[in-house]
Formats: C-alpha cells, structure tokens, sequence
C-alpha cells in the first residue's frame, strides 16, 4: 500500500511539474506575440500561434467557429422539455351551492278578514305563516299564492316554490 501512495504521489508531483513549465512557456509566447482573432466570411477565426513557432517550426492551429443563427419559431418545438406525466386536470369550477330540498308540507289556508295565512307541517311541527315572515331564519315567505307559496333560502338567498293543492 505505501508503494502504491507513494507512485501517486510522484504522478502528482510530475503533473504539476509539466503544467507549470507548460504555463511558464506559453506566458513567454504570448508576451511576444497576442493572439490575434479576426472575422472572416461570417467566421471567427483565432490564430493562437505564429505560423512558425518556437518549438520545432510547428504550424499555426486555427479554430474556427460558425457563426450561430438564431432558431426559426416553427422549429424551435424540437428543443421543448418532453415530460411523461400527463397534463395536470382542467380547473373545474366548483358546482354552485344548492338550497335543500323544501321541508314544508301545505296543510291549508286561513283567510281572515283579508289576510291570508298558511299552514304548513315540518316534520311534527306546524308553523302559521303569512307573507314576509321568517322561518326559524332559514326561510322567508315571499308569496302565498293560490297555486303555489315562493320561498326565499336565507343562508343562498334562493327562490323555492311549494305547490299547493287547489280544491
């Protein structure tokens, strides 16, 4: 094991070494000699190197880059993210509150001397109501008709209507 560390060590050690000389020769070039870019026929072209260098006449390494169009709209869909879930759910509108069913049954009318009242059983409870009264605050009596008496849902504020039986 310590040989193993120690063959590491000196890998790392000649590594840094190289990179140093390497950045120490290229610090001395490029203090001769910036290099240059230059645009040629809608191409960058950057020239790192004399055409004849100091290290063995070696030649001038060119790069050269295409110039970068801008994507066309219609075929910009091919570089959209792709996802395998599926698309969330629609919102739905939560369904608008509804009044109960009416709880009332007509039992009958009294007419005394112009005015008009009902009769009506909830359950084992029988109420008298005339027009405009309220029912334990949940209901309003807005008309007795002869065919029918309209209701007014507090908490909802909706019209409901109960028929009557005409005889």
């Amino acid at each position: 094991m310590k040989a193993r560390q120690s063959g590491l060590i000196a890998a790392l050690v000649l590594t840094l070494a190289a990179s140093g000389w390497l950045a120490a020769q290229e610090e001395g070039e490029a203090g001769e000699r910036p290099a240059k870019e230059k645009r040629e026929a809608g191409r960058a072209v950057v020239a790192s190197r004399p055409a004849t260098g100091a290290r063995g006449g070696l030649p001038a390494i060119d790069f050269t880059v295409p110039e970068r169009r801008p994507l066309a709209a219609e075929g910009a869909e091919f570089a959209a993210p792709l996802s395998f879930r599926p698309p969330p759910p629609a919102p739905v509108a939560a369904p608008r509150p509804q009044a109960p069913q009416l709880p009332f049954r007509f039992v009958g009318v009294i007419d005394d001397e112009g005015t008009r009242s009902v009769l009506l059983m909830e359950g084992n409870r029988l109420h008298v109501v005339q027009s405009g009264e309220q029912i334990d605050g949940r209901y309003r009596v807005e008309r007795i008709g002869d065919t029918a008496i309209e209701f007014t849902y507090l908490p909802l504020l909706q019209r409901q209507t109960l028929p009557t039986a005409s005889s």
